[in-house]
C-alpha cells in the first residue's frame, strides 16, 4: 500500500464492464515511497469516491482486486480504497489531520 496525493483522472471511452462505473485517478505517490516509480504516478481505480487534491490509501495487486462489491473480482492492479484525513511519520503530521 502507499499513500499518494490525486493529481488527475483519467478518461476513457470504452472500459472493462468490471470497473463499474468507478473513476480512474492519477495518484502521485509520496516522497518517501521506494522504488519510485519511473513516470512519477500511478493510475488506480476509485472507490473511495476520491478527487483532486484528495490523498488516498492505494492498494496493489490482489487485495486491490478482491474490493469490488458482490464478490465479483475487479480488473485493476491498483485501487484507490480509502481517502486519509491525516497521517504522521517521522517528520511530523501531514494531510488533513483532524484533532
Amino acid at each position: 500500500m502507499l499513500i499518494g496525493r490525486v493529481v488527475g483522472t483519467v478518461w476513457t471511452t470504452r472500459r472493462a464492464p468490471a470497473l463499474g462505473g468507478h473513476k480512474l485517478l492519477v495518484v502521485a505517490p509520496e516522497a518517501w515511497f521506494r522504488p519510485a516509480f519511473a513516470t512519477g504516478h500511478v493510475v488506480c481505480l476509485d472507490v473511495a469516491d476520491a478527487g483532486p487534491g484528495d490523498h488516498v490509501l492505494v492498494s496493489f495487486g490482489d487485495p486491490a482486486r478482491s474490493t469490488a462489491p458482490a464478490g465479483a473480482r475487479t480488473p485493476a492492479e491498483a485501487v484507490a480504497l480509502a481517502v486519509v484525513d491525516g497521517w504522521t511519520d517521522e517528520r511530523g503530521a501531514h494531510g488533513k489531520v483532524s484533532a
